[in-house]
């Protein structure tokens, strides 16, 4: 069977201010066999900081987010909730 590959945005606080959460996301991807390849290039995506002053760069951030997922192949998925 073909292993299920994720691109994994954290967002720029997940890991910091909830580890717990990377963690349990981690350990379910590995139970279902879930591959997440973290998206190390990937920037802060302006939720609830930059979209309050400035749309057209927070799509942007988004949109370069979404283009590397796309740079090597994969769907992104995030544990962010404001992501």
């Amino acid at each position: 069977m073909k292993k299920l590959k994720y691109a994994l945005f954290t967002g720029c606080t997940a890991k910091q201010s909830t580890p717990e959460q990377m963690m349990s996301t981690l350990a379910v991807a590995d139970k279902l066999g879930i591959e997440l390849i973290e998206l190390v290039e990937a920037s802060c995506c302006g939720a609830s900081h930059l979209q309050d002053y400035d749309d057209f760069l927070s799509l942007v951030l988004n949109a370069r987010n979404i283009a590397y997922a796309e740079k090597h192949g994969l769907t992104m998925v995030t544990i962010c909730n404001t992501c």
